[in-house]
């Protein structure tokens, strides 16, 4: 049986799952939010090949709608080399997964990027200690 990643709020698929929602939800005209968004879920989904691969498919298709076709180029590529860096155990850590950077430079967290993903971690702990109450 496979766990439905909203069934362990507090886990790192919820956080995951809470990025990619928040890229659907955000408006295609806030491109620069939405490639936000997308780095922060590569950097939260890198090292587990599924969520890995399907983040580089996001920005495929963020890429290709923006008409950006030197970031199509580079995604087509880090796809490519999603399998291959899973097994042989040699995934940048850190790295946000555009085109702008090294597809094989381990980097620390941009203060953006370590944001966004402390907001997701902060909406997906609310979300399980369900509604507040009035005091």
């Amino acid at each position: 049986m496979q766990a439905n990643a909203d069934a362990d709020p507090g886990s790192e698929h919820a956080v995951l799952a809470h990025l990619l929602r928040s890229y659907r939800d955000t408006p295609p005209g806030d491109t620069p939010r939405r490639w936000l968004l997308l780095e922060a879920a590569h950097v939260q989904g890198q090292t587990r090949i599924g969520p890995h691969g399907r983040v580089h498919l996001h920005m495929l298709a963020l890429a290709w709608e923006t008409r950006a076709w030197r970031e199509v180029a580079g995604q087509v590529f880090r796809l490519l080399l999603v399998p291959l860096g899973h097994a042989l155990g040699r995934l940048p850590l850190g790295n946000p997964g555009s085109a702008r950077v090294s597809a094989f430079q381990p980097m620390a967290l941009t203060p953006e990027i370590r944001g966004c993903l402390q907001a997701a971690r902060t909406a997906v702990a609310q979300a399980a200690s369900g509604p507040a109450r009035a005091g």
